[in-house]
């Protein structure tokens, strides 16, 4: 179990098929040392094992794969010296993933790896809302992931004049607050 008093190190990437960048996933490994990775768009199938991918004895690996189509894909990898667990009751019909960090002296925290893959994917977005509805209130949550909005400017944190879909926008931004996540 982590103390609280060392700081998390957190990777979130986008890998867009990672079973073919390994040497690449390893150099940033090395270099950046996350405790945790968040990764989305893998494109890792049953068939390949996390031993393949992932440097041995560091993570534990929690992965949802893409089933009946090329692509997409999330997975968590957390450092073996924090304690983790798989959330599966978080689980909804969307390419998203939950553990539970426990570290001493500090909330549990919920990490969730969170892919949208279409701008205007509102089943997505009703996924993710009914996954975090099951979050025990008051609870440290962090999302990460590729949440698809194109359209909206994150450092001003306002939509763009062209975006064509801003009732999605506001619905998922309307989630997002009601779940005091930034």
């Amino acid at each position: 179990m982590k103390k609280a008093n060392k700081r998390l190190t957190i990777l979130n990437i986008n890998c867009q098929s990672e079973n073919k960048k390994i040497a690449d996933l390893h150099q940033v490994i090395d270099q950046v040392k996350p405790d945790i990775i968040v990764g989305t768009k893998s494109w890792l199938t049953p068939d390949i094992c996390n031993s393949e991918i992932f440097p041995k004895d560091l993570y534990c690996i929690y992965g949802k794969d893409r089933t009946g189509r090329k692509g997409g894909s999330v997975f968590l990898a957390i450092s073996v010296d924090s304690l983790s667990s798989e959330q599966p009751e978080l689980d909804t019909n969307c390419e998203l993933l939950w553990a539970k960090v426990d570290i001493i002296g500090v909330k549990s925290i919920y990490i969730g790896a969170y892919y949208k893959p279409q701008e205007n994917d509102t089943e997505s977005i009703n996924g993710l809302s009914r996954s975090l509805q099951r979050i025990p209130t008051r609870s440290n949550i962090w999302l990460l992931g590729d949440f698809n909005l194109p359209k909206y400017d994150w450092v001003k944190q306002e939509l763009k004049p062209n975006c064509k879909f801003t009732n999605t926008y506001k619905n998922f931004f309307d989630i997002m607050n009601d779940h005091n996540l930034e």
